[in-house]
């Protein structure tokens, strides 16, 4: 808790008067946050309904999501990083991580039948889609973000949906 309070600049008995520990701190300022904001990038994804059938409407669903997810992770990147790596995180991974990743892979499997490959793993798609916000999160932190989470997401919908593969000659 020193540290915590010494690179916040507050006394250390003020963040005892608000939390009891380290964990409940940590719960509250990263935790409670981070789900709050994915759940809102993530009901994108539930309404996959909405798209089947309509690659329009599929893709401004995925940019959207895409974007909320960049601007969210690229924000909280640094907490997160602080919340997997502490003794907590095993159980942050398990409980709320994890099934965020499983909502995207939910979403990627109700549309692969629309896929030009639906051999391509569901779980696959969903972790393109983490490690790209957890890389543009990090590069963010650095200072070597190049592109707005509007731009990326916008590159990514354009890998996702139209593919790199070179043109046939």
């Amino acid at each position: 808790m020193r540290t915590i309070a010494d690179a916040a600049g507050v006394n250390i008995a003020l963040l005892y008067r608000h939390f009891d520990s380290k964990d409940e701190l940590i719960s509250a300022a990263i935790s409670e946050p981070l789900v709050a904001e994915l759940g809102g990038a993530l009901a994108v994804a539930e309404r996959v309904p909405e798209y089947l059938g309509n690659r329009a409407v599929q893709r401004a669903l995925t940019l959207e999501m895409m974007e909320r997810l960049l601007q969210t992770i690229g924000e909280l990147t640094p907490l997160l990083g602080v919340l997997l790596f502490s003794d907590r995180g095993e159980a942050f991974f398990t409980q709320t991580f994890e099934p965020a990743v499983q909502t995207l892979t939910d979403a990627a499997e109700y549309s692969r039948p629309q896929w030009n490959d639906p051999s391509v793993e569901s779980s696959v798609v969903a972790d393109m889609i983490m490690g790209t916000c957890l890389m543009y999160g990090i590069r963010s932190k650095h200072g070597a973000a190049a592109l707005t989470p509007a731009d990326s997401a916008r590159h990514f919908c354009n890998v996702l949906f139209n593919g790199v593969a070179s043109s046939a000659t």
